[in-house]
């Protein structure tokens, strides 16, 4: 399916098109003014409103619908079912993913105590309270569709938080805590006790951020990287004494920014050998990979994208001009970003095209996670924030 939109001065009077939309739409050509045609083939619903323009719907032999409404410069698109296609602003093309809607916003957790390190699952979000009187982990029930949120539930005890470290797996939460020294603490999901299974001694210092690949995790701390089963059956193991930050892994290799770069190194070998995927990145804000690239965002609002097997490679600007990326996340087919300067969410498909806002009016957003079926983030007011698809 294709769209082709020509958008010409608004002519200030409403055009009502009736039968010839029949006649034009069996021709695949919808001509709603001179200075506005829109090309289309395949069965679809289209609603298509100019300033100046509207009136008029007709449906195909087909099942599928064409109309117009006053007020808006947009078209939108959905199939005979009303299930979305897409829209000019998702760049929609034969090879673009299916644009997925959302709801709007919902506060999960109103005035948390400075959420860090937000994690996703099928369930829930998790989360640390990193405010020092207040720290704790706590998580809330993601939003079923058509509800209002979820009550919070905190872990008790869990207040010994030493930094910002998260991650959630299957079995449970893992975190950076002190115990005396610094710590990886962790629980059952749905416990209210912790337990500590590996301390700084063992090769885990105050680690930062963490990942978790099949049955092992591997934390970055300001001593290097390590790694350490999920099963807590042995102890951690240092991989890389340097500073990383941003750990991602697959089967074969941990992707990391390690001083400017976005470097690869592989799991398995001894000594370690670190490449340079993608050098001389400033002020990097979060990386993320999916089965073949690496995403992340800079200060200066770009949004980049690389092969995970390129060396010393210069990323594809997916999106730039952005305001003030603050965190990334992607879904099977999107890239996601929060914009802290002006409160927004958006997004871009993966293969490219126009920037999408999908969110407006929160309050410097960051902390930004993503799955296929929705997003949250955190606002600068401590708001935990939910996002689901429809």
């Amino acid at each position: 399916m294709r769209l082709a939109v020509a958008l010409g001065a608004p002519v200030g009077r409403a055009l009502h098109y009736g039968g010839r939309v029949m006649e034009a739409f069996s021709r695949l050509i919808l001509r709603l003014h001179p200075f506005v045609t829109l090309a289309i083939s395949g069965g679809c619903f289209l609603s298509t409103s100019v300033s100046g323009l509207s009136g008029g719907s007709a449906t195909s032999d087909a099942g599928s619908a064409v109309g117009a409404e006053a007020g808006h410069d947009a078209v939108s698109i959905a199939d005979a079912d009303g299930g979305p296609i897409g829209s000019p602003d998702d760049g929609a093309t034969d090879a673009a993913p299916q644009a997925p809607l959302f709801e709007l916003p919902v506060v999960l957790a109103p005035a948390q105590f400075s959420p860090r390190s937000l994690a996703l699952d099928a369930d829930d979000v998790v989360w640390m309270n990193t405010a020092k009187a207040s720290a704790a982990i706590a998580r809330a029930t993601r939003r079923p569709a058509g509800t209002q949120g979820s009550a919070l539930t905190v872990y008790a005890g869990a207040v010994l938080n030493d930094g910002i470290g998260l991650v959630l797996t299957p079995g449970g939460v893992f975190w950076s805590c002190i115990t005396g020294e610094h710590s990886v603490c962790t629980a059952a999901k749905t416990g209210a006790t912790f337990n500590v299974v590996s301390t700084e001694s063992s090769g885990v210092g105050k680690w930062a951020s963490g990942v978790a690949y099949g049955a092992t995790l591997y934390l970055a701390s300001s001593t290097g990287i390590a790694s350490i089963p999920t099963d807590l059956s042995a102890p951690a193991v240092k991989l890389e004494p340097s500073v990383v930050t941003f750990p991602v892994a697959d089967a074969s290799s941990l992707y990391f920014l390690q001083g400017s770069q976005v470097s690869r190194m592989a799991k398995a070998g001894s000594p370690s050998v670190i490449d340079v995927v993608a050098g001389a990145q400033v002020g990097v804000r979060g990386l993320v990979l999916d089965a073949s690239r690496l995403y992340w965002v800079v200060d200066s609002g770009n949004v980049l994208a690389i092969d995970k097997g390129a060396s010393a490679g210069a990323p594809l600007v997916l999106a730039s001009g952005q305001s003030g990326p603050s965190s990334v996340a992607i879904d099977s087919g999107y890239v996601y970003w929060a914009n802290a300067a002006d409160g927004t969410i958006a997004r871009v498909a993966k293969g490219g095209g126009p920037v999408v806002t999908i969110a407006q009016g929160q309050v410097a957003p960051s902390q930004l996670v993503a799955d296929d079926a929705g997003l949250a983030w955190v606002n600068a007011n401590g708001d935990v924030v939910g996002m689901r698809r429809k």
